[in-house]
């Protein structure tokens, strides 16, 4: 269970009625969002462009558009379902019939337009989310019209669509190699591995004769389905080779994954350390091998099968999780903790007892039982609160517990 940015709620693009423009220098066009009321609607943006088409064959209303309004029907354009979220940040999916490859066919001035701004094809998916989509040649064109220069920001994942039985995954480890190849210009990567993927990963790596990541940013490294332990802790070992760079890390390993024994990640400038693990044994043993003289937020994912026991849990856990934040090299000023175990107030004594020891300035706890830890505060606020408290906001399924 990744620590995921949230999606945006269903928001579709929506233009104002281009009958009511009656030039090119009158026109201002407005792009504004509302909320659809089924996944089915058809996106509005599709709407709007065979009236541009039809539109633009009778006056060049586009040829007068401001460059900064163009670029933002391109950049907002995209539907909901066209983007993956990840841990810090999402990629679009690319299909030939959607955004922003559909507006290519507004006009020619769209088509030049989306020559010349090469920062609109930076990011991208390689996850076959359809058969055959993304198709590499897609992926290839997509990266070409990123120009020679930008650095590149990519995500894949095994294929997300169920095939019949026997049917080969034929474009995942395609579209990975690609991305491979572009190693020097990787700016973001976020790379969910299984077994297949990460020997063509490795292999790349070790590899003396192929281009090696340049000045990476941040790196997603999710191996959770590798089968073997020794497969992961090469992944892991792998991390290295962007620690001088590297200032936002993300890691999930297979159930029990334990590091090389003489594992030390010196992550120069890393400032945000997120990590998925299945036990405390597994997050404090990931924690021991990072020496990050510049962090400043740490983020846990932890899951373990034990409903209804998390208040014990994390009281038996806390003082070994201190401890084990204190060898870090410098101590975070922010924690985020996410597991859906957590839904009693207990459970959030003890956290809030970790905070203040450790002088966090906000602890963030994410949960989807919130709602009964908040029932539960309203009908006895003594259990947590008193004069001494620190303020609590509550966002949703989080909770942020700031301290003074």
């Amino acid at each position: 269970m990744a620590i995921v940015c949230p999606p945006p709620a269903a928001l579709t693009p929506h233009f104002p009625a281009l009958d009511t423009m009656a030039s090119a220098e009158r026109m201002m066009l407005k792009l504004t969002v509302r909320e659809t009321t089924t996944t089915e609607e058809k996106p509005t943006i599709h709407v709007a462009i065979p009236r541009l088409r039809s539109r633009n064959l009778e006056q060049p209303l586009l040829r007068d558009l401001p460059a900064e309004v163009m670029l933002n029907i391109f950049k907002h354009a995209v539907e909901v379902d066209s983007e993956v979220h990840t841990a810090f940040s999402s990629f679009i999916r690319p299909r030939p019939s959607s955004t922003p490859l559909s507006l290519l066919a507004i006009s020619k001035r769209c088509n030049e337009y989306a020559a010349d701004q090469t920062e609109l094809w930076t990011t991208v998916s390689g996850t076959q989310h359809e058969p055959n989509v993304p198709h590499p040649e897609l992926i290839k064109l997509w990266i070409q019209r990123a120009g020679d220069i930008r650095r590149l920001n990519f995500h894949i994942s095994p294929r997300e669509y169920k095939c019949p039985d026997g049917v080969p995954d034929e474009f995942t480890e395609r579209n990975l190699r690609m991305f491979m190849q572009h190693a020097p210009r990787w700016h973001h990567i976020a790379f969910e591995l299984n077994d297949a993927m990460a020997q063509v990963y490795l292999k790349h790596l070790l590899d003396e004769s192929k281009p090696k990541p340049g000045a990476v940013d941040c790196v997603e490294l999710l191996a959770g389905s590798i089968s073997s332990h020794d497969t992961a802790r090469n992944l892991f070992s792998s991390i290295a080779l962007y620690s001088s760079t590297v200032t936002e890390l993300h890691w999930a390993g297979p159930r029990n994954f334990s590091p090389p024994e003489d594992a030390s990640l010196k992550m120069e400038r890393l400032t945000i350390f997120s990590v998925d693990a299945h036990n405390m044994t597994e997050l404090v043993q990931c924690l021991d091998a990072l020496d990050a003289p510049e962090l400043e937020e740490l983020w846990v994912c932890i899951s373990i099968q034990d409903p209804g026991r998390d208040g014990v849990r994390w009281s038996s856990a806390v003082s070994i999780f201190c401890e084990a934040l204190h060898r870090l090299a410098t101590l975070p000023e922010v924690l985020l903790i996410q597991d859906d175990d957590i839904e009693r107030v207990e459970t959030v004594t003890a956290l809030q007892t970790l905070g203040s020891k450790i002088g966090l300035s906000r602890l963030s706890i994410v949960s989807s039982n919130l709602a009964k830890i908040v029932g539960d505060l309203e009908e006895h606020p003594y259990r947590i609160r008193d004069e001494h408290s620190p303020e609590y906001r509550f966002h949703e399924d989080r909770m942020d517990i700031v301290f003074g």
